[in-house]
C-alpha cells in the first residue's frame, strides 16, 4: 500500500471567523495555517482564498499573494487552487487562478444541491474547465459528491474534454443535498474508478474522522481541514489546520500507514518533480496567450483584452523600456481624424485603447504599429539563448495590436511622422521578432524604415535578374525602399515601373532614379493603368508587381499588370483576400499571389542596409520620417 497523501483544505468559501476564530481570512492567516498544516504532514494544500473581511474571492491577484507567500514558508508543498470558488460565481471569475499555471486544480464534475443552495456546474462549463486545464497543462483533482458526476467526468476523459489517466478524483461525501458519508458508499465510488487512478475521501463535519480512517485502511487519501469540519472532536474546535492534519496523522499511524511527503506524493499522483523555486518566474506560452484575460483560447492579437501588467515578467518574455511608438499608417490618420487633428485629443484616444484592451490596436482599423524601446529585463527560459542582453536599443518587428503596452505617459505626438514618445512598458512574446538598433543609423530613422521592412525583404526575395517590376504606392515609404530593391536586384537587364498616386511624390520619385519609368496614375482604376503598362512593356506585362498601396479596391489592378505565371505581393493591410481570388479567376489570370504577409527571414537587415547603401534613399527618409 502506497504512503498516505493528506491534504488539508485550510479555510473554503463559507466558514467565518464567528464559527471557529482561527478561520483564516488575510494573507498572513493562510500561510500561518498552511505552514501549520505542512508541518503537521500534509502533502497538498487545497487553497481558496478570501479578502480580509473574509469575502470569499477567486481574483488572480489575491491568490498569486497567497501562494507566493506560501511557498516562501513551504517551499515544497503541492497547492491545488479552487476552481469552485463560491456558490453564484461565474465560470470565468472560478478559473482565474488556472491563469497562473499551477501543477493541479479542482474541477468540479457536476451541479449539486449544496444545503439551501445549488451548486452550479453545467455540461458547458466543465468543458470550458477541461480545456483551460487542458491547455495550461494542470492536472485536475475531480471533485465527485456524488456517483453522476463520477461517470459524467469519466465520459468527458473518454472524449478528450477533460485530462485523463492518471486521474485523482475527490470524493466529498456528507454535504446536505448530496452523497451521504458512509463507507458503502465511499466503496461503490472507488471501485468505479479506472485502474491507476488515485483517489481521496473529504467527510463533511462530523464525519471527517469516521470517513478518514475507512479511506486509510482501503489505501486511498484523506482531506481534511476547516473547509470541512471545524471540531478536533464533539464540542471542541480546532486552533488550527496543523490539529486536524495531526489526528489524522495519528489514524494513519495506528492503521500501519506511512505519510507521504510532498514529493512522494507528486510521484504518487503522476506529477513532475518540483525542480525550481517558486520564487522564479512563471513559464509562458510562446506566443503569448498566457496574457490573453477576454476571450480565452485565442491569440493576444483578436483577443478583447491581455494582461499589461508589468510588475513581473514570465520566463519566456522580454521586458521593454518604451521610448516611441511607430503608429501604423491607416491607425494614426484614423485617431488624427477622430481627435479632428487636436495632440490632447489624440493621447487621449491612445490612452483609453491601451487601457481596456492592455494593448495598442485601433478597434476602427484593427491594426497597430511597433515601437522603439530599451531591453530592461529578460526572462529566465531566454537568457543566453538569444542575442540580446538588458540594456540593448531594439524595435519590436510584431504589431502593437499583440504586444502587451502600459502607457504611463505621452510625451510629444508627431502626426508627420505617426510617431508617438512615450513613458511606459512592453512585452515582448518568445515567438515575438526584433531587431537591434545599429550604432551607426539614427535610431527613429531606423524605426520609420523598420516599420514597413516586410515590403523591401520580400521584393528582395521575389526579384530575379532580368525581371519587369511594377511597385504601385512606389512614392511612399515602403514604396521607395521596394523601388531601390527592385532596381538592385533586377540589375541593368531588368525594368522597375514606379507608380504614383500624387505628382509631387512622382517627382520625388523620378529624382531618386531608382526607377526606369514613374508615373502618376489612380490605381483603383484598373483598366487604364494596365493600359499603360501594356505600352511600357510592349504588351509583355510585369514578372512581379509589389501593391504597397494602403487604399482598398487595388487588386485588379495589381493582377491585370502582371504576366501569366508572374508574381503579385500584396504588402497593403488593405487587400481583400477574397477579391484579389475572385478577381484573377475573373480574368484567367495564372499569378501567383501573396497576400499581406509582413514578415520575412533577414527583413529588418536588408532594409537596414538600403540606408546605408543610398545615400539619396537616407536623405529623403531622414526629412520625410525621422
Amino acid at each position: 500500500m502506497e504512503k498516505l497523501i493528506i491534504t488539508a483544505a485550510i479555510c473554503g468559501a463559507e466558514v467565518t471567523k464567528e464559527q471557529n476564530p482561527a478561520v483564516p481570512y488575510t494573507v498572513e492567516e493562510i500561510v500561518r495555517e498552511a505552514k501549520s498544516a505542512v508541518d503537521a504532514g500534509a502533502a497538498i494544500v487545497h487553497l481558496h482564498v478570501r479578502e480580509d473581511d473574509g469575502t470569499p474571492t477567486q481574483s488572480k491577484a489575491r491568490f498569486k499573494e497567497c501562494i507566493d507567500a506560501i511557498y516562501k514558508v513551504c517551499p515544497d508543498v503541492i497547492l491545488i487552487p479552487s476552481t469552485g470558488g463560491a456558490v453564484g460565481m461565474t465560470a470565468e471569475e472560478r478559473l482565474q487562478p488556472t491563469e497562473l499555471f499551477p501543477e493541479m486544480a479542482t474541477l468540479d464534475c457536476g451541479t449539486c444541491n449544496f444545503g439551501d443552495e445549488v451548486f452550479e456546474n453545467t455540461m458547458p462549463m466543465m468543458r470550458d474547465f477541461g480545456k483551460r486545464m487542458l491547455e495550461n497543462n494542470i492536472k485536475p483533482e475531480y471533485e465527485c459528491f456524488e456517483m453522476g458526476h463520477l461517470d459524467t467526468v469519466l465520459t468527458m476523459a473518454k472524449k478528450g474534454q477533460v485530462p485523463g489517466a492518471p486521474m485523482q478524483f475527490n470524493f466529498v461525501l456528507g454535504v446536505p443535498g448530496c452523497t451521504p458519508a458512509t463507507v458503502p458508499n465511499l466503496c461503490w465510488l472507488v471501485n468505479a474508478i479506472p485502474a491507476g487512478s488515485t483517489w481521496t475521501a473529504t467527510g463533511i463535519g462530523r464525519h471527517a474522522f469516521t470517513l478518514a480512517a475507512p479511506a486509510i485502511a482501503m489505501g486511498g487519501n484523506v482531506r481534511v481541514g476547516f473547509e470541512d469540519n471545524l471540531y478536533l472532536e464533539r464540542g471542541v474546535l480546532a486552533k488550527s489546520n496543523g490539529e486536524l492534519v495531526a489526528k489524522v496523522v495519528r489514524i494513519a499511524k495506528e492503521l500501519g500507514r506511512p505519510i507521504a511527503t510532498s514529493a512522494e506524493a507528486r510521484e504518487i499522483l503522476g506529477l513532475k518533480p518540483l525542480k525550481f523555486n517558486y520564487t522564479m518566474q512563471k513559464k509562458g506560452n510562446k506566443y503569448g496567450t498566457h496574457r490573453v484575460i477576454e476571450p480565452k483560447g485565442v491569440l493576444p492579437q483578436p483577443a478583447n483584452k491581455i494582461d499589461n501588467n508589468m510588475d513581473e515578467i514570465y520566463d519566456n518574455e522580454i521586458l521593454i523600456d518604451v521610448q516611441t511608438l511607430n503608429i501604423d499608417s491607416a491607425s494614426f490618420t484614423q485617431i488624427e481624424q477622430q481627435a479632428g487633428g487636436d495632440k490632447a485629443k489624440i493621447a487621449e484616444i491612445m490612452m483609453d485603447i491601451v487601457a481596456k484592451q492592455g494593448k495598442h490596436r485601433n478597434p476602427v482599423t484593427g491594426s497597430g504599429g511597433m515601437l522603439l524601446g530599451t531591453v530592461e529585463k529578460i526572462g529566465d527560459a531566454l537568457k543566453g539563448k538569444i542575442d540580446l542582453k538588458e540594456g540593448d536599443k531594439i524595435a519590436t518587428l510584431v504589431s502593437l495590436s499583440l504586444t502587451p503596452l502600459r502607457i504611463d505617459k505621452i510625451k510629444d505626438i508627431r502626426p508627420d511622422i505617426d510617431q508617438v514618445d512615450i513613458d511606459g512598458k512592453a512585452i515582448l512574446f518568445e515567438s515575438g521578432i526584433y531587431a537591434k538598433i545599429p550604432a551607426d543609423l539614427p535610431e527613429n530613422l531606423a524605426l520609420s524604415a523598420l516599420d514597413v521592412a516586410g515590403a523591401p525583404a520580400q521584393t528582395a526575395k521575389l526579384v530575379k535578374p532580368g525581371d519587369t517590376v511594377l511597385i504601385i504606392g512606389a512614392g511612399g515609404k515602403s514604396g521607395m525602399l521596394c523601388c531601390y530593391e527592385a532596381k538592385k536586384r533586377a540589375g541593368v537587364t531588368g525594368k522597375v515601373i514606379g507608380l504614383c498616386h500624387s505628382q509631387k511624390s512622382t517627382e520625388r520619385l523620378q529624382k531618386l532614379g531608382f526607377c526606369d519609368y514613374v508615373f502618376s496614375a489612380d490605381a483603383t482604376q484598373p483598366v487604364p493603368v494596365m493600359e499603360k503598362i501594356e505600352e511600357l512593356t510592349n504588351g509583355e506585362m510585369c514578372d512581379v508587381t509589389i501593391n504597397n498601396v494602403n487604399i482598398t479596391d487595388t487588386e485588379m489592378t495589381s493582377i491585370l499588370c502582371t504576366k501569366n505565371t508572374g508574381v503579385v505581393y500584396f504588402f497593403s493591410m488593405a487587400t481583400s483576400f477574397t477579391k484579389a481570388a475572385l478577381g484573377a479567376e475573373g480574368v484567367g489570370s495564372d499569378v501567383t499571389m501573396i497576400v499581406g504577409n509582413g514578415y520575412t527571414k533577414g527583413h529588418a537587415e536588408i532594409t537596414l542596409q538600403e540606408l546605408r547603401e543610398s545615400e539619396a534613399l537616407r536623405k529623403i527618409f531622414t526629412e520625410l520620417y525621422a
